[in-house]
């Protein structure tokens, strides 16, 4: 790989993160005695969309697909969490089935959350009531960002937003994904994918290899991914280093 200026790992905050994060602080109490702790090897089932809801998931380590079916069996991959995020919140809360599926990408630590402690936390604690408003709030922001996604970026721009709001934090900024589930990811082919990611290294700003996308130029990304200067967070303030590239 030709040299690049490694610039600090930097990552596009998803949506929301902040409002998950003051939900997992006011429930820290009741996940430590109510909450029960599951490990998924990867490919295992968390919970299959149309299931019924009957627990909150928190994911202590580890990521996680979530990913829905359609009626002629194409798969679109709607997030990757990973820790400390939170999901099967809104199924839970309003009592229907779960709208995805939910599996395992690398070995997972979960801890559930019961509907009914849920609800009674809720019910009886107004900090933990007012983080849920807020996650919610989140969701439906997320939802509206997604949708004019769609509408205001061409397929490599969405490509170009996608790999920045997963990139880890080590140096350079990573993203551990094939080019599969990128594809299902932004809801494109997997040729067209392919033709942007060729053109983003052709162009010095990504370097790809069998599951692993590195990021070299996160500026020209974000550019490419219609994301204003404001946006855009400052460097990390520490890392982890691939030890390959230490």
């Amino acid at each position: 790989m030709p040299q690049q200026k490694i610039e600090a790992p930097r990552r596009v905050a998803a949506p929301g993160e902040e409002r998950n994060a003051s939900l997992l602080a006011a429930l820290r109490a009741v996940l430590a005695t109510e909450g029960v702790p599951r490990v998924l090897r990867p490919g295992d089932l968390l919970w299959s969309q149309g299931e019924r809801a009957e627990a909150l998931a928190v994911v202590h380590t580890g990521t996680l697909r979530e990913y829905r079916i359609s009626p002629l069996g194409q798969r679109a991959v709607l997030s990757l969490p990973r820790a400390p995020e939170v999901l099967g919140d809104v199924a839970v809360l309003d009592g229907r089935p779960h709208l995805s599926s939910a599996e395992a990408v690398t070995t997972c630590e979960v801890v559930l959350l019961s509907r009914e402690v849920l609800v009674d936390a809720i019910l009886h604690d107004a900090e933990v009531c007012q983080a849920m408003f807020a996650r919610l709030g989140a969701q439906v922001r997320q939802l509206t960002e997604q949708q004019t996604d769609f509408v205001f970026l061409d397929l490599p721009g969405r490509v170009a937003k996608t790999l920045l709001r997963l990139a880890d934090g080590t140096v350079p900024p990573s993203v551990r994904l094939n080019q599969t589930t990128l594809a299902q990811i932004v809801g494109g082919a997997r040729q067209s994918v392919n033709e942007a990611v060729v053109q983003f290294v052709r162009r010095g700003w990504l370097h790809a290899e069998p599951g692993r996308f590195i990021i070299l130029d996160f500026e020209a990304l974000s550019r490419r991914g219609g994301l204003p200067p404001a946006m855009i967070p400052p460097p990390a303030s520490a890392a982890r280093t691939h030890p390959a590239r230490a």
